[in-house]
C-alpha cells in the first residue's frame, strides 16, 4: 500500500492571541492511521518555552513528545508527536503553556501506507535561535526503500510562501499567525521528500 496523506497535512492551529489554551481538531480517517504533530509555541515567563511542560491533550487526554527543543534566549519551543490508534472523525486538540503564550502553531500529517511496526524511522530538530540563518538543513540515512520524510520549519516572523524553498522535497506551502508583524507574528513552512530508495538524504 503505498503512502497517502503525506502532501496534505492539517493546519490545526495558527494563533498569535495572548492565550491559554490553544485549541484546534484533528481529522482522523481511522484506527491504522499514524498522526504526526509538530507544535511550535512562542511564550513569554521563565520556562515556559520548555515543550514537556506543556500540557498537550488529544480528546482530553495528554500526550507526550517524541522530540523537542527549545530556547530561553527567544523564549520559543517545538515539539513532535505521533500518535497511531484513533478513531474515524475530529479529535479536539488543546495546547497549553505554564503561562499564557504568545502564539501557538500546530500541524497534523495524517498519513496511510505506513509500517505499522515501526511507522517512524527517526527523528531529528535543527535549530538556529539567536542569529540570522539563510536556510536549515539536515541530513538522515533511510534504512529501507519507500520512506517519506516530513518537514516544518518555524520562524518568529511574518514570512509569506514565496520568501520559502525547499531543496530536495516539494514544499508545500507556510502559514504566519495573522498580523503580518515581524515582532509579533510566527510563521510556519512545511513539505516532504519522497525517499525511493534507502541511503544517506
Amino acid at each position: 500500500m503505498a503512502f497517502s496523506g503525506h502532501t496534505t497535512p492539517q493546519v490545526v492551529i495558527n494563533s498569535t492571541a495572548n492565550a491559554n489554551p490553544y485549541t484546534g481538531t484533528i481529522t482522523v480517517g481511522g484506527p491504522s492511521d499514524l498522526v504526526v504533530l509538530f507544535v511550535h509555541g512562542w511564550t513569554p515567563g521563565s520556562g515556559g518555552e520548555v515543550p514537556t511542560g506543556w500540557t498537550v491533550t488529544l480528546d482530553g487526554s495528554a500526550i507526550t513528545p517524541t522530540d523537542h527543543a527549545s530556547s530561553s534566549a527567544v523564549s520559543n519551543g517545538v515539539a513532535i508527536y505521533e500518535l497511531t490508534g484513533l478513531s474515524a472523525g475530529s479529535h479536539a486538540l488543546s495546547v497549553a503553556y505554564p503561562a499564557a503564550g504568545r502564539a501557538c502553531q500546530a500541524l497534523a500529517w495524517v498519513i496511510s501506507g505506513h509500517d505499522a511496526t515501526t511507522p517512524v524511522a527517526n527523528r531529528a530538530i535543527s535549530t538556529t535561535y539567536t542569529s540570522d540563518v539563510a536556510a536549515r538543513g539536515y541530513s538522515t540515512t533511510t534504512s529501507r526503500d519507500g520512506n517519506v520524510i516530513l518537514s516544518m520549519v518555524s520562524v518568529r516572523r511574518s514570512i509569506v510562501t514565496s520568501e520559502f524553498s525547499l531543496s530536495g522535497g516539494t514544499l508545500i506551502g507556510a502559514d504566519a499567525t495573522p498580523g503580518g508583524s515581524d515582532t509579533n507574528d510566527v510563521t510556519m513552512a512545511y513539505g516532504y521528500h519522497e525517499v525511493p530508495t534507502a541511503g544517506s538524504v
